[in-house]
């Protein structure tokens, strides 16, 4: 009897501990994850950028960041409620997704309605290639935009940016040159991409 209780008590208390850490795996997973679109949140990006940059350090590799941005998604707001609006980023994020074709590349959401696209091992022009396959994949989607100046449908902005990552520059060279670009890209009118010019 003694040893029967004893047997169940371990048994229970193993079974306690492996959904404990089923729970903090789970939790884990969360924290990296948008909770709207399902993709990863800014935490990841940080978290992967720093050990991408340091791995493509080691191994002397390009690394590629497209910094995306949904444009005139204010008025789309302002048009169509909030509601709608987030229905439009899970929407914009599911075409990014499917956008990208090698396992080990990533897209998050990096803040409201700009998403970053962490590609690994890839160069300038494979960045650029990427970069009008969204701008495409998102123009076959035909999600309406009641308020954009550029047409009827929903239009994203991108900036690409490529590097050689060395163990004395900064991760954030990266997002700065893409978000430059990107900038550049809006102030050229919009619903397209400009790939930021600088040596890798």
């Amino acid at each position: 009897m003694r040893i029967t209780g004893a047997f169940q008590d371990i048994t229970a208390r193993k079974q306690a501990a492996l959904e404990l850490e089923r729970l903090n795996a789970t939790l884990s997973e969360l924290s990296y994850q948008d909770a709207l679109t399902g993709l990863g949140n800014r935490r990841l990006f940080d978290d992967t950028l720093q050990a991408e940059w340091a791995r493509h350090a080691r191994q002397g590799a390009a690394l590629s960041l497209l910094m995306v941005d949904v444009d005139y998604f204010k008025r789309f707001n302002d048009r169509h409620g909030h509601q709608a609006g987030d229905e439009c980023l899970k929407r914009v994020a599911g075409v990014l997704r499917e956008a990208l074709w090698r396992s080990h590349e990533r897209a998050m959401r990096y803040g409201g309605e700009e998403f970053a696209i962490l590609l690994p091992e890839t160069t300038r022009e494979g960045a650029r290639l990427v970069g009008q396959r969204m701008l495409d994949a998102v123009a076959a989607a035909r999600i309406a935009h009641g308020a954009s100046p550029l047409g009827a449908w929903v239009t994203l902005s991108i900036g690409v940016a490529c590097i050689a990552p060395s163990m004395e520059a900064k991760p954030a060279s990266l997002t700065r040159r893409a978000d430059m670009a990107l900038y550049q890209a809006k102030a050229q009118g919009r619903a397209g991409l400009v790939v930021e010019d600088m040596p890798p």
